[in-house]
């Protein structure tokens, strides 16, 4: 005898009757079931949240920075901060990335094992920086330096110190994020600079003679973040600060607001896209000429190796529409980039051409572009030629329009660009 149950049917190929029985229960069971998996999802998605919101309040602040006693790349935190210092003065003011809004300057000398950020002055800034896995990264919440050349009535070290030290003292908030997590207990990185020399270019902040040089120390309030994962990432920081004229009264000069927090008290928002980076050439003696000497070879599969989670968490980008006169605004300091259309209702399309000495080094540029848009999720369009590779950006989810991605993905184009050439691909 057939087992009519185990197939469901009868010899003439109907339902059998235990299935006829059977058979609405199933479709009950089905869709009850099919109704707590959206419930179930919620459930993991909220529980996945909190858990990841939990274990990040909790990740100890020593394991993103370095503690303010040690030595961080064979000097102490101290000195760093004057070699931030010295960076900061060594760079043109055109050129400088404390008044960089976008981050198009981000890359500019930064040698050795320590790349340094800078603040804000008068406005917040959103800047995109593009930056290799192998490197701590300094920058001050706000901080205050007194020189001999700011303050010509100071004659001794003492006497800096405690310039340095009473402007400081009057800073009462700070606060600071990595990937949206707060940085804790900041008051604690709290360093006063040993004595230190820098020499100003042409066109500099204290609007002095090319070549001036002159013995300062410094006093601030400093993140010093250890080496982060390939990836994206986001820092964020801002302070406050009670009045300070009374220490302001020394300055002779109305330029020199750049030693002071005064004015710095503004958001500064960085989103990095950290590469691998395999060879770092260290520069011993610290000489801050331009450009940078990172050497880096980018893999795929590395970066998907290493950064699945990140990809899988960025599958939706949050896109932000630009302003035309944003875009205007970024046009005029950035280099070679076009917008195709000139007009607020028309859409707006990001081009520039980058130039090479052959097909290979081009196709190697689209290849290295196309790992980034990879990581960012964001694609452009790539032409291909001999030598020069044009990208074309916009945003088709806002309606093929210009978006916080795409200004982003310029800048990080043009220093990938830039580490391109030093490489000599």
């Amino acid at each position: 005898m057939t087992n009519n149950f185990i197939s469901g049917f009868n010899l003439f190929g109907h339902f059998s009757t235990t299935t006829n029985i059977l058979f609405p229960f199933l479709i009950m069971i089905f869709l009850g079931l099919s109704q707590l998996l959206p419930l179930v999802y919620m459930m993991e998605n909220a529980y996945g949240k909190e858990h990841s919101y939990d274990y990040r309040a909790n990740l100890p602040t020593s394991d993103v920075m370095y503690d303010n006693k040690s030595q961080i790349f064979g000097k102490s935190y101290k000195d760093w901060t004057a070699e931030w210092w010295k960076w900061a003065y060594s760079i043109p003011l055109n050129k400088n990335p404390a008044y960089d809004v976008y981050g198009i300057n981000c890359n500019i000398n930064q040698y050795g094992p320590v790349w340094f950020l800078d603040g804000t002055f008068n406005h917040s800034a959103n800047r995109s920086c593009l930056i290799p896995d192998n490197i701590g990264i300094l920058f001050p919440i706000l901080n205050s330096e007194c020189s001999y050349i700011e303050y010509p009535l100071i004659k001794n070290e003492d006497g800096l110190m405690e310039c340095a030290q009473s402007i400081q003292n009057h800073v009462n908030h700070l606060n600071a994020t990595l990937d949206d997590r707060p940085l804790l207990n900041l008051d604690e990185y709290r360093i006063q600079s040993p004595l230190f020399n820098f020499s100003l270019p042409a066109n500099n902040f204290l609007n002095l003679t090319k070549g001036e040089i002159s013995a300062a120390i410094s006093d601030g309030n400093w993140v010093f973040l250890k080496p982060l994962t390939v990836g994206k990432h986001t820092i964020t920081f801002e302070g406050g600060f009670s009045n300070t004229s009374k220490e302001r009264n020394g300055v002779t000069n109305e330029s020199m607001s750049f030693g002071l927090p005064i004015g710095w008290d503004y958001e500064t928002r960085y989103d990095l896209l950290v590469i691998p980076s395999h060879s770092y050439i260290n520069n011993k003696n610290f000489t801050y000429s331009s450009g940078g000497l990172i050497s880096t070879n980018i893999s795929i599969g590395e970066i998907l190796k290493q950064n699945l989670i990140q990809l899988q968490k960025n599958l939706t980008n949050n896109y932000q529409s630009i302003k035309y006169d944003t875009i205007l605004d970024y046009l005029t300091k950035s280099d070679g980039w076009k917008a195709l259309g000139d007009s607020i209702n028309e859409t707006q399309n990001l081009s520039k051409v980058f130039i090479f000495d052959s097909f290979p080094k081009s196709v190697k540029f689209s290849y290295m572009v196309s790992e980034l848009a990879q990581m960012l999720n964001h694609h452009p369009i790539i032409h291909i030629d001999r030598d020069k590779v044009t990208l074309v950006l916009n945003t088709w989810a806002l309606n093929n329009s210009t978006s916080n991605f795409d200004l982003g993905f310029t800048i990080l184009s043009d220093q990938l660009y830039e580490l391109a050439i030093k490489d000599n691909l």
